[in-house]
């Protein structure tokens, strides 16, 4: 995983939703997962790339996700033949467990790449499934998310929002990020039927993926992992204690007392 980038040549990098759907597809998202944290992290981002995919994606089940994942970008940026290819690898892979997934938010660009992505569902028998990208319960809390972000970002309210803007490039100097409208909210089952009225199998599909996925028994015990113990102790404990105490002279001690009388 490349760790170092350039102006010229930027960190790329893409939205994308797995599922487990048993016991082997909950491993294999662990294990990506954690490689993502332990091998592919790069500034404040957990990555995988392609080639962990291919080698630990049995048991998933994956989607076209969002305007930021890789088919609809592909689309956008490069053109449909260009997002073909790039839909065709998801679909090569995961076969059966892979669904075009529509979110409406009445962003323009989402318009356009869900026409491309109906498309091919016909043209290629793939489900469609409908989701909406929820950051918040509640419509009325688009202003407290908005906040939110202002605080994340350090900027202020007021700033002049940048909607749309290529996230490799950055937004336009003098604007902030935020979210397109108010739309990004946890629907009922009421809204998300009128959103999609004219693809009502989107939502029967949606569905049809819990069905798919198994119940798993997964052990409430406490799982910590064991360490050797150095001689001179007689279990765990005594060693993190002297441990302990052996962190305190380092960052306290200072000549003026004991670790005792910390």
């Amino acid at each position: 995983h490349k760790k170092q980038f350039t102006r010229e040549d930027r960190d790329q990098r893409c939205h994308q939703l797995m599922l487990a759907k048993n016991a082997t597809g909950y491993r294999n998202l662990m294990k990506l997962c954690s490689l993502g944290y332990i091998e592919g992290f790069y500034s404040k981002y957990p990555r995988i790339d392609k080639e962990l995919i291919l080698k630990h994606h049995e048991g998933l089940i994956a989607t076209t996700c969002c305007l930021a994942a890789s088919v609809p970008r592909t689309i956008l940026r490069k053109g449909e033949e260009a997002g073909l290819e790039e839909f065709k690898w998801w679909l090569d892979l995961f076969g059966e467990d892979y669904y075009i997934e529509l979110q409406r938010h009445g962003i323009p660009e989402q318009d356009q790449v869900n026409e491309v992505l109906l498309r091919w569902a016909k043209q290629f028998n793939v489900p469609v499934i409908a989701s909406n990208d929820s950051h918040y319960v509640d419509q009325q809390d688009a202003n407290a998310h908005d906040i939110l972000l202002c605080i994340n970002t350090g900027e202020k309210q007021s700033t002049p929002k940048a909607k749309d803007f290529d996230d490799e490039m950055g937004k336009p100097k003098g604007t902030r990020f935020a979210f397109y409208n108010d739309e990004f909210f946890f629907k009922t089952q009421a809204e998300m039927a009128a959103t999609f009225s004219d693809v009502p199998e989107a939502l029967d599909n949606t569905n049809a993926i819990v069905d798919k996925v198994e119940v798993l028994k997964l052990k409430q015990d406490i799982l910590l992992p064991h360490y050797a113990i150095p001689e001179g102790f007689t279990d765990q404990d005594e060693y993190l204690t002297h441990l302990t105490y052996q962190g305190a002279v380092q960052r306290y001690l200072n000549g003026d007392g004991g670790v005792d009388s910390l």
